[in-house]
Parts: C-alpha cells; structure tokens; sequence
C-alpha cells in the first residue's frame, strides 16, 4: 500500500455516470492509478465556488482536502465538476455554461486555501462510458 500520493481528485459521487472509471481511463497516464487518490462527494467541488450557500460542505471539503495534502503529500489537486444536480442546493438557475465558469472559481479557491499544491480544473461531458473532459483554464477550455 502507497503511503504517499501525488494527486488527489475531487469528483461527484452520483453512481448514475462513472465518473471515476472514465477518470481512469482518458486522464491518467500509465502508472498515474497507483499515486492518485480521491475525494467522491455529491456535488464534488460544487461547495468551492459557493462557499456562502453551501457553508457545511465547503468546510469538510477544505477540511478533508487539507488531511490528505498533510497525510499524503498531495502534489496536485484535479477537481472535476459535470452537469451536477446537486446545483438544486444553490437555489437558482444554472446552466452548463455557468458551471464550467464555477470550475474557474473552484480553482481560484483552491489557490487561495491550498497555496503549495497544483490545481487543475475539468468539465465531464457524458454519460455512462462516454465521457469527454474539458480542461477549464483561465483563457480557454480544452476538450481531452
């Protein structure tokens, strides 16, 4: 068993789309699987960028982000956000478009509360065993 990992992904837990498994598949490089750990909640990353309506989860997620970077050396945090029911708990219309722009404040916030750790930000598109991932980056969004 692997005492440190070098990255971490946050990611929605909904058994519905096999986020993880498609994870495996398209983003990890050979080798990657055995250095990467995750953290699967409803909603994912969603609590970063509204951290005022969604206090309680904002809080465990930094909370829980913050033992696995001390526990296991995280080196990069990948959150991966997709089109989230869980947005029913922010009490407002959301469209895709405005979810990917909160992946860009999702990574702003880790900037801020994680400042020794690398933080990537992706958009899962899909279903089932078809997903495509946007990296979202300050300028564009790159489809991978």
């Amino acid at each position: 068993m692997c005492d440190q990992f070098d990255d971490l992904y946050v990611i929605c837990n909904d058994p519905r789309h096999n986020i993880w498994g498609n994870i495996k598949r398209k983003l990890m490089k050979p080798g990657d699987r055995e250095k990467s750990t995750f953290i699967g909640l409803y909603g994912g990353p969603i609590p970063l960028a509204y951290p005022e309506d969604l206090g309680d989860e904002y809080r465990c997620l930094v909370k829980q982000i913050r033992f696995a970077i001390k526990t296991f050396g995280i080196k990069r945090i990948i959150f991966v956000g997709h089109d989230c029911g869980y947005y029913r708990n922010i009490l407002r219309a959301v469209t895709v478009q405005i979810k990917k722009q909160d992946l860009k404040t999702v990574a702003k916030t880790s900037r801020q509360q994680f400042r020794n750790v690398e933080t990537i930000v992706y958009f899962a598109d899909g279903h089932g065993a078809y997903f495509d991932f946007e990296k979202i980056t300050k300028e564009t969004l790159q489809t991978v």
